[in-house]
């Protein structure tokens, strides 16, 4: 195994498609297939299923973490000997109402693989995200994408979600192989001020006869899933965010969602909004690591 198979296996990786990922690693197509295939000869197993897209095997997707462990070790070990590692910087603006968890466990992952690059982090809603990206604040965003993006804008999905009714593991609903409208009739919930669907959900609740207590009104995600797991009420929240002492139960009859993606303005792939947008896109959204391998991964950056 050598360091080169490694870089051809990350730049893939990311970028999900062989002829992109020879083009970041400078090389032509045939020759970063050729190290790929050597490279899961050397492993014994195949790591790519090849296809339209290049998707990770179940024993590539298992190797991806130590390769980027590797790659990072290597950046790391140049740095220390004196090599002349140009530090690059990224200005990634993300959406306040995004889980921390979500955010942490992408930056670690991140770091392992492009321990060159320093990302520095502003939170903003929507709206003030696309102004500053317009504006040069930031370089990249990520956030809601509703409706068509402005003129030299461009825009990647990176994954949809449900709205989702939280409560406490002990609540009555959770109780409930499926939850109705009628179910959340004289429930006390907890209000998130800053929820773009408030409007469209108060018409659906007077529509279906539906009336609620709210209990508290907050602007920040983690007071209310707080106070959820604490049985103080119930809340509608986007599906990502799930806590220990919080479920999320789908409501029939409420349709609304979000689409999380990536905004930026024109980038070449080897720039680092380049680097983190093929990372991003390659990431896997959908698990929830523990806060205890979050720590673990962040250990990079120490």
């Amino acid at each position: 195994m050598d360091l080169y198979q490694i870089r051809y296996f990350l730049a893939v990786t990311e970028t999900r498609n062989f002829t992109r990922a020879a083009e970041r690693v400078h090389v032509t197509q045939p020759t970063l297939s050729a190290g790929i295939r050597k490279l899961e000869q050397d492993l014994g197993t195949p790591l790519f299923e090849r296809g339209r897209r290049a998707s990770l095997t179940a024993a590539g997707s298992r190797f991806l973490d130590r390769a980027r462990v590797i790659m990072s070790e290597c950046n790391l070990a140049r740095a220390e000997l004196g090599h002349n590692v140009t530090e690059r910087r990224l200005a990634l603006g993300t959406l306040r109402a995004l889980p921390i968890t979500h955010l942490a466990a992408l930056l670690a992952d991140f770091g392992k693989s492009h321990a060159d690059v320093t990302v520095e982090l502003s939170d903003a809603a929507p709206e003030r995200l696309l102004a500053w990206l317009e504006q040069g604040r930031i370089e990249l965003a990520l956030t809601t994408l509703e409706g068509r993006p402005k003129r030299g804008i461009e825009s990647l999905v990176l994954y949809r979600e449900k709205l989702m009714l939280m409560a406490a593991t002990d609540h009555v609903l959770a109780r409930k192989p499926t939850l109705a409208l009628a179910d959340l009739h004289r429930q006390p919930f907890l209000l998130r001020r800053h929820c773009p669907y408030l409007a469209d959900l108060i018409r659906l609740f007077d529509a279906h006869g539906v009336r609620t207590r709210i209990v508290q009104r907050c602007d920040q995600d983690d007071w209310v899933l707080s106070l959820v797991a604490a049985g103080f009420g119930v809340a509608l929240m986007p599906d990502s965010f799930r806590v220990p002492g919080v479920v999320a139960l789908p409501v029939n009859g409420i349709a609304m969602g979000r689409t999380m993606g990536l905004c930026w303005r024109d980038c070449p792939d080897d720039s680092p909004v380049g680097l983190f947008r093929s990372f991003a896109a390659s990431h896997d959204w959908r698990s929830r690591a523990p806060e205890s391998q979050i720590s673990q991964r962040l250990n990079w950056a120490r």
